[in-house]
Order: C-alpha cells, then structure tokens, then sequence
C-alpha cells in the first residue's frame, strides 16, 4: 500500500506527538531508570535513590559514599552502556552525588 502524502506511520506519528509535546525527555528518563537495576545489579540499584536526566546529563544520587567514588570512576563506561541499551545518544555526561 502506497502511503499518500499527509499519511505516515504509526512510528512516525508518535514521534511527532513526543517531539510537539517535548515528551522525549521524560520517556529516555523512564527508559534509564528502567535499564538500571539489569545493567548495574541490585546492590547498585538499591543504593541509588534518585536518576534524573536533563540536557543529556545524567544526575544520579547514591546513598553510599564508597560507592559514589567506584561509580565517578565508571562514568564513562556507564553513558556508554546506556547509549547503546538505548540505541541512541542520550547521555553526554554522568553527574554523581
């Protein structure tokens, strides 16, 4: 079926409806805090009490001091593994606090 000129695909539909209403942001959120716990572990996810993405860095707060540091020390790995779960360049830099 040949798609007519104000038609598109449900894809791209949606798309258009994240970027009108600047939902994007929030569904990466989502996504992250979702992948967190399965790319970290739950020790590291029990620990985290707080991911928030904004402008594409992503601020994570740790209840742990130790793990603070092991974490600052992963920061790129971390942004690395996200962006290819996510199949797209999301997180430009990692804040941990």
């Amino acid at each position: 079926m040949k798609k007519r000129n104000n038609e598109s695909s449900l894809k791209e539909a949606i798309q258009e409806l994240l970027d009108a209403y600047r939902l994007n942001s929030g569904l990466q959120q989502v996504e992250i805090q979702s992948l967190w716990e399965s790319m970290m572990g739950p020790y590291i996810a029990k620990q985290t009490e707080k991911i928030k993405l904004e402008g594409g860095i992503l601020h994570i707060k740790v209840t742990s001091a130790a793990l603070k540091n092991e974490l600052m020390m992963m920061r790129t790995k971390i942004a690395e593994k996200l962006n290819t779960e996510l199949k797209k360049q999301v997180v430009s830099e990692i804040k941990i606090w």
